[in-house]
């Protein structure tokens, strides 16, 4: 996550959906993380937290407990938002604290052929539009095996 070619300061990242914190792990002692932490919704993953040594909590992030939560300049989102009923509200909604998204889904997924628990799917352009609607500059955009990642740049900040 080479964000600091676009920052000169240290920066904080909120992981969104963090799972066990395997994301957490990696990135939060990296040169250029002022600090790390992350939320997940599913009680069973906040047991590999202690393991991975990482701050993260168990709420509803894209729910009830969504007004309560704090966001990083940086909030990552990796295998999110095709599991959530607005993924476009969403990115508007980080996009109005944090500065970059990270994001990656599935890029060989399409409307009529996807995993059951995917509310949503895109192409490689679909994904890209989806954050430029989202009002975001795409800043990187790759296929990796058969995720696409993004690393994008709100505009909600440009002023």
């Amino acid at each position: 996550m080479m964000i600091s070619n676009f920052e000169t300061r240290p920066m904080t990242v909120s992981d969104l959906g963090c799972g066990d914190g395997g994301l957490l792990s990696l990135i939060q002692n990296q040169t250029g993380i002022a600090d790390a932490w992350g939320y997940d919704f599913t009680p069973a993953n906040a047991a590999g937290w202690p393991d991975r040594d990482v701050k993260a909590e168990l709420c509803d992030v894209f729910g009830a407990d969504r007004d309560e939560i704090k966001l990083g300049e940086i909030s990552c989102v990796t295998e999110v938002l095709e599991h959530i009923a607005n993924p476009l509200g969403t990115l508007k909604w980080i996009g109005q604290t944090s500065r970059y998204v990270v994001a990656s889904s599935p890029v060989n997924e399409t409307g009529d052929y996807h995993a059951a628990e995917h509310a949503w799917a895109w192409d490689y352009s679909g994904y890209a539009l989806l954050f430029n609607t989202a009002h975001y500059d795409v800043i990187k955009h790759d296929v990796v095996d058969s995720f696409q990642l993004i690393l994008a740049r709100s505009n909600h900040h440009d002023t």
